[in-house]
């Protein structure tokens, strides 16, 4: 059975993910985080759900500090049902996350650095919830994806207008 999620907001202006079938038909609510974008006073940036990835069995939903539960990697089975969450509280404001090989690859602003801002990669054992490294990223724009293909890790700066390509070798960057 294909399953595709989706992240969106609901009619009530509150966020969502929701599962879709094979012509893109909302099969079911997986989560709305209840929070209405007025709230937050019409912040542009008002995204509980940043994101969402596929990996294995589980979906990895991506939450930030909006989201009722903080932020974190909220791990659901493929059905939508919660299992647990990993990494929670250690996100300032993510961005992007994919997931491969039992790895997730989360992209954060860095809150570590106010001279010079940038972002900043996370990489987390998804099995522990611990997070083996963070690597400081040259980048100041909005990331809009984050891919891993073999032991390239791609991540797409809507602002700079560029993919930068950083390689892994092993579990070092």
């Amino acid at each position: 059975t294909q399953r595709t999620y989706a992240i969106g907001e609901a009619d009530e202006g509150t966020h969502t993910l929701v599962l879709l079938d094979a012509n893109l038909q909302v099969i079911t609510t997986v989560e709305t985080t209840g929070d209405h974008q007025e709230d937050y006073g019409y912040d542009e940036d008002y995204e509980p759900i940043r994101d969402v990835a596929v990996h294995g069995d589980q979906v990895i939903v991506l939450t930030d500090s909006a989201h009722d539960k903080g932020s974190g990697l909220r791990l659901l089975d493929l059905d939508g049902r919660f299992l647990r969450t990993i990494a929670a509280g250690q996100f300032r404001s993510p961005q992007a996350v994919t997931a491969s090989h039992g790895t997730a690859f989360v992209v954060d602003d860095d809150d570590y650095d106010d001279v010079k801002p940038g972002k900043v990669l996370h990489v987390i054992d998804i099995q522990s919830g611990d997070i083996l490294q963070r690597v400081r990223l040259d980048l100041q724009g909005c990331i809009t994806a984050i891919r891993v293909d073999g032991d390239e890790i791609f991540v797409a700066d809507f602002n700079a207008g560029k993919v930068v390509v950083l390689r892994r070798a092993g579990s070092e960057l």
